[in-house]
């Protein structure tokens, strides 16, 4: 009896230690102890959340939110598009970047251009071979989780998941009508009744890219790069991209950029993105903030009259950037010339701050060299194994080319060149984002990892954005000045370049803003409405809380998933 007595108290102890197990394992599961994810659409959100949940990693719900993304944002992001993926993984320091822009055809009828450089801003002659296919699948075939579960962690997984959403449909963001009415996209009429009818959300336009989604499902890069695909590009570019082009695209591994800004390091992309540029404005931020008098140096007048001519000179010296691919040509060229890395290393080194804040040298280059405005999309993930990833998805412009082909926009890569080589000379350095072929342009945008150098558990950031000048700003208050209040952060007025002139960019929801009274006074306009800009996303995390910020006035404070 004894015996027996003891046998079902063990059991019933058992039991109870069981349940108590699974509690704590559910509830630390809803504690997003799994991690967060951040997009601005909650459809895309909320998929990347699902495949964590479902046992994926960072890399994993990156690529099936950026996949969400190209349905239900297709104004920013495409198959016919391009980005940029970094990925830290904390534990072992490790810093993977993943370039897989758009590039430049092998042939490019040079003269056609010179004669009407127009052709290179819209329509087909303006198409990039597209990257994002190509980019993606390789994050997730060398970094994702590739563990065999029920429901995940395969392409195909990661592909059925905006298979089904489009199936069961999605809200769209409505502001891409009023984006529409630039020309020349304007007079485009398939574009046109693209937008008319909610995009991918209506059957003429669902069951196109329904069908391109089967295509790329099983052996995307043979599919989509050397088989239907393909064909299809070459025939609705009129022969711009051949079937060359798009068999001979390869993505691009490159090494990070770091710098040590306040407590933190801050991690982020080189050339042909705009890394440079942003660890070059946070570098003189954090001189600014050494040498001022007062706390509160990010809202003083003298503050903004220096940060204001350091952000002209460090976007010229910027725009001078390029594809370090192809170099020996550009040795050759008449003029002051320096490589990518030089230009890289002068940018971002601490020692050359002053000569930054001070009056140009503007380098020769004119002020009217092209600098063509982009936009895009952002995704920022952490899991619970301290995978952090940065993505910026991009077709180039708002809509891109205006032209489809298998159902999904054309990128138009080729306008983010510097097209005043096209024209006559004008003197003055010579730059490597020259207008050239089998060669990827130029690249506003800046994925950025922030940690603290001296707390492991300290705050740690994953943001960044198709202006790299936009990030900057966000950035400098939280790393220099321990800023913490994040959803004004990302909601303030900021400036922004134009062909290198500043402009200031008002959300509307700060009218108090001393930016805002500082630009009125010396007379900085505000940039056009219709002119389309990035939203900002963000996720902070300390210790084992995240919490995640984004700015998209569509769908603020429903992008959230799971909530710390």
């Amino acid at each position: 009896m004894a015996l027996r007595m003891i046998v079902a108290w063990m059991a019933t102890v058992g039991i109870v230690v069981f349940v108590a197990l699974v509690v704590e394992i559910i509830t630390t599961t809803h504690t997003v102890r799994v991690g967060d994810v951040v997009t601005d659409h909650p459809n895309c959100s909320q998929i990347g959340i699902e495949i964590l949940q479902d046992g994926g990693n960072a890399v994993d719900a990156a690529v099936a939110a950026g996949l969400c993304l190209t349905v239900t944002m297709p104004s920013r992001a495409g198959l016919g598009g391009g980005g940029v993926m970094m990925v830290h993984q904390l534990r072992s320091n490790k810093t993977i970047v993943i370039d897989f822009q758009e590039k430049s055809p092998e042939r490019l009828p040079i003269q056609k251009f010179q004669d009407n450089p127009k052709i290179a801003l819209w329509g087909k002659r303006s198409v990039g071979v597209p990257g994002l296919v190509a980019g993606l699948y390789h994050a997730q075939q060398q970094y994702g989780s590739n563990a065999i579960r029920l429901k995940c962690c395969s392409w195909g997984d990661l592909v059925d998941k905006t298979v089904n959403l489009l199936q069961s449909g999605f809200q769209i963001d409505d502001s891409w009508k009023d984006w529409a009415k630039n020309k020349p996209l304007s007079k485009n009429k398939k574009l046109i009744q693209f937008i008319n009818q909610g995009g991918y959300s209506k059957p003429q336009f669902n069951d196109d890219i329904m069908k391109t989604f089967n295509i790329i499902y099983k052996d995307p890069l043979k599919n989509f790069y050397n088989d239907t695909i393909s064909r299809n590009m070459t025939r609705d570019t009129d022969g711009h991209l051949s079937r060359t082009d798009m068999g001979s695209y390869t993505m691009e591994e490159r090494e990070a950029l770091t710098s040590d800004i306040g407590d933190h390091r801050v991690i982020t992309s080189p050339a042909p993105t705009a890394g440079p540029e942003l660890l070059a404005l946070l570098n003189t931020m954090e001189k600014l903030v050494s040498e001022a008098d007062t706390s509160g140096v990010f809202e003083s007048d003298e503050y903004f009259e220096k940060i204001t001519q350091a952000m002209e000179n460090i976007h010229i010296q910027q725009r001078l950037l390029g594809d370090p691919a192809g170099e020996l040509a550009n040795q050759n060229k008449s003029g002051n010339y320096f490589s990518p890395e030089q230009r890289t290393a002068f940018l971002v080194s601490k020692e050359n701050v002053d000569k930054l804040m001070s009056d140009p040298p503007r380098s020769g280059l004119p002020i009217s060299a092209n600098d063509y405005f982009q936009t895009g999309t952002q995704v920022s993930v952490m899991d619970d194994k301290d995978f952090y990833v940065s993505m910026i998805l991009s077709l180039n412009g708002e809509f891109g080319s205006g032209e489809f082909s298998s159902g999904f926009l054309l990128n138009n890569a080729l306008a983010s060149f510097d097209l005043t080589n096209l024209g006559e000379a004008r003197g003055g350095e010579v730059g490597s984002n020259q207008f050239r072929e089998a060669a990827r342009p130029l690249y506003r945008a800046a994925p950025v990892v922030t940690l603290h150098r001296e707390h492991t558990c300290g705050t740690r950031l994953v943001t960044g954005s198709l202006l790299a000048e936009v990030t900057a700003q966000v950035l400098g208050p939280v790393l220099l000045a321990n800023f913490s209040d994040f959803t004004s952060l990302v909601g303030e007025p900021r400036l922004v370049l134009v062909n290198n002139q500043l402009e200031i960019h008002d959300s509307g929801r700060f009218k108090n803003s001393n930016l805002l009274k500082y630009a009125s006074k010396s007379k900085i306009p505000e940039l056009d409405q219709n002119t389309p800009v990035s939203s900002f996303n963000l996720l902070e995390k300390t210790i084992d809380t995240i919490h995640g910020h984004s700015q998209n006035s569509q769908f603020r404070g429903q992008w959230r998933t799971l909530k710390p």
